[in-house]
């Protein structure tokens, strides 16, 4: 099958598109303060059922001269698939989280098109680890959800979006330093 690919990016905003396969993934955008353009890189399996995203900004932080916009870092990801049926997705993400005492902090995973998909992972403080959170959700099939890549064309196709996010508390410990970050994501989509 002969395979087209376009990456853009403009300012923030990255379109991907191809040729997919029943149920595979036909493009996908991304925007948000945790994956600036640039700053993901992204891998996508030959059928088109998979990708990983791997972020190079995902980062949130605190400590004493740190601005507060450094503690909550997003990024939303919209993803069309080549399919009117609906879906099984699968997503995974892994990163890294270290609190002093008297810091917490949060990850999510939220697709707002599918039922009880919402999975927050909570930490507290004195922690220094590596996390991973996983969620499923049945994405089911609509036209129009979310926000479709400009010129992909929406006919037969469902767009859904995930919404990633971490952030940081510092109230009873503003004097501390503690940082969160999401390093990759894995999306898998089945029928």
């Amino acid at each position: 099958m002969a395979r087209l690919m376009t990456i853009g990016s403009i300012l923030g905003f990255a379109l991907v598109t191809g040729v997919a396969q029943a149920n595979g993934i036909a493009s996908f955008t991304y925007q948000g303060t945790g994956c600036p353009a640039g700053t993901v890189g992204i891998s996508i399996s030959n059928d088109r059922s998979t990708m990983t995203m791997i972020f190079d900004n995902f980062v949130a932080f605190t400590g004493p001269s740190v601005s507060t916009s450094e503690m909550d870092k997003n990024c939303d990801i919209y993803v069309t698939m080549q399919t009117s049926d609906s879906a099984t997705v699968q997503v995974q993400s892994r990163g890294y989280v270290q609190l002093d005492a008297g810091t917490g902090g949060e990850e999510h995973q939220y697709i707002p098109q599918a039922k009880g998909s919402n999975t927050v992972l909570p930490f507290t403080g004195p922690t220094s680890r590596d996390y991973l959170s996983a969620s499923v959700a049945n994405v089911l099939a609509q036209q129009g959800c979310g926000t479709p890549p400009s010129g992909s064309g929406n006919s037969g196709n469902t767009t859904f979006r995930v919404s990633l996010s971490v952030g940081l508390n510092d109230d009873q410990n503003p004097a501390g330093s503690s940082q969160m970050t999401i390093d990759s994501l894995d999306l898998k989509i089945s029928p």
